[in-house]
């Protein structure tokens, strides 16, 4: 998978960004599924590519606060 979204998301993953995919029904809002506020571990690169290259998102959310 090599889409600018998957791209952008594993750039952010290695600069230290906490990555999540937004929700695809156009709200932007983070696809909770993936976020979880009770697991502290950022999301690997596997992970990363699961969301991407499985569930087709578009865009990229970073995780910026509580």
């Amino acid at each position: 998978m090599t889409t600018a979204a998957y791209k952008t998301a594993l750039l952010g993953q290695h600069l230290g960004l906490w990555i999540v995919p937004p929700k695809e029904d156009g709200t932007k809002a983070p696809d909770i599924t993936h976020w979880r506020l009770d697991d502290p571990k950022r999301p690997d690169e596997d992970q990363i590519d699961s969301w991407y290259s499985k569930e087709s998102h578009s865009g990229v959310g970073v995780v910026c606060g509580a």
